[in-house]
């Protein structure tokens, strides 16, 4: 505890000498700070009332419910409750923004295509085409393409599953 000092001595040193640590030196210059400070050794007697109550508390075992219920699980082989998955980051979100863009440009560009083929006046007529527009049979379309792009993929998806087991399936 050398050189300048807080009025009630240095807390690490004390800590120090409390725990045994620290070389004979300094453990010698705090004997020697605690001989004429009452203020850490009232420090130090309150680390040692602490530390005793400490060793005193013992560890409670958990209700037996709860151990029976544990030790079942344990024994069937039940696997834990699966982890939620956390959210996307939203940097990984905003990487579909162009491709919304993208998207809602094609549709634009495929409703203005729709309203000036000759049979589109008839198809006007549908209510569900009058409902939804150009634009929004322009989106119809483009979704039904997406979901026939996804088809066409189905026999690949298919073997691929079969080549990893049936891992896909599980």
């Amino acid at each position: 505890m050398s050189g300048t000092r807080e009025p009630e001595g240095d807390r690490n040193a004390l800590l120090a000498y409390h725990f045994g640590e620290g070389d004979e030196r300094a453990r010698a210059e705090t004997r020697a700070h605690l001989e004429g400070c009452a203020s850490c050794r009232e420090y130090l007697a309150g680390l040692a009332r602490l530390e005793a109550t400490l060793r005193s508390w013992t560890d409670e075992a958990p209700p037996a419910v709860s151990w029976a219920r544990i030790r079942g699980r344990l024994a069937l082989g039940v696997p834990e409750p699966p982890r939620p998955r956390p959210l996307p980051d939203a940097a990984a979100l905003l990487g579909l923004v162009p491709l919304m863009a993208a998207g809602l440009a094609l549709a634009r560009v495929l409703a203005g295509r729709l309203s000036a083929l000759t049979w589109w006046s008839h198809l006007e007529s549908w209510p569900l085409v009058s409902a939804l527009g150009s634009f929004g049979m322009a989106v119809v379309v483009l979704l039904l393409l997406g979901g026939l792009g996804s088809l066409a993929l189905a026999p690949a998806l298919l073997l691929e599953s079969r080549r990893n087991g049936g891992a896909a399936h599980a």
